[in-house]
C-alpha cells in the first residue's frame, strides 16, 4: 500500500511540475524579457542560418519530416552547432555567447 501511495505522489507531483513549468515558458516569452526570451530569440536566430545556404548542416534529413527536410541545406562537410556558423554579432551577442552556449 505504502508503494502505491509513492508511486501516485510521484506522478501527481511530475503532472504539477510539468503545467508549472510549461506556464513559466510561456509567461518568460509573452515579458519578451529574461532568459527564457533570450534562448527563443537565439533559437529563432539560429533556425533562420543553421542548414540554410549561410551555414550548411551536417545532418542526415531521412531523420526529419518531409516539409522540414525540403527547405535544409546539408553537406557532409557542414555544421553541427550553431556556434561553429560564421555568424555576425548582431545574430548573437558575445554576452549572449558566454552565458548560453554552455548549455546548449
Amino acid at each position: 500500500m505504502c508503494v502505491f501511495l509513492i508511486f501516485t505522489a510521484m506522478g501527481v507531483s511530475i503532472i504539477i511540475v510539468k503545467q508549472t513549468l510549461t506556464d513559466q515558458l510561456n509567461t518568460g516569452c509573452q515579458l519578451k524579457s529574461g532568459i527564457i526570451y533570450e534562448l527563443d530569440m537565439m533559437y529563432e536566430q539560429g533556425s533562420n542560418i543553421l542548414c540554410t545556404e549561410k551555414c550548411p548542416c551536417k545532418v542526415d534529413k531521412g531523420l526529419f519530416k518531409t516539409e522540414i527536410s525540403d527547405t535544409m541545406i546539408t553537406d557532409q562537410m557542414g555544421q553541427i552547432k550553431l556556434d561553429e556558423c560564421p555568424v555576425g554579432s548582431d545574430v548573437i551577442t558575445s554576452s549572449q555567447k558566454e552565458r548560453y552556449y554552455p548549455l546548449l
